[in-house]
């Protein structure tokens, strides 16, 4: 999986090949059907999360599914003595 912090951006990119005109789609929803087989959008998940690209066309491939896990950060306490 990808890791990322939490309130942190990230890019996902896709790339489907022989879609001939169809439409392709990723969920969960990154802006709506997607309609070229390339691209990329911003991506700002708060929890861990998979998101899957379907992709159709004249030799549709089965579903991808890329997971990125949102890391929770940790916090150090030290005790400073005078």
């Amino acid at each position: 999986p990808i890791v990322i912090l939490p309130d942190n951006n990230s890019t996902l990119y896709w790339n489907c090949i022989n879609t001939q005109g169809y439409a392709c789609n990723i969920s969960p929803d990154v802006g709506g059907p997607i309609a070229l087989p390339q691209g990329s959008s911003p991506i700002r998940p708060r929890t861990d999360t998979a998101y899957t690209l379907n992709c159709n066309g004249i030799a549709p491939s089965p579903p991808l599914t890329l997971n990125v896990d949102v890391q929770v950060a940790s916090t150090t306490i030290k005790e400073i003595i005078p």
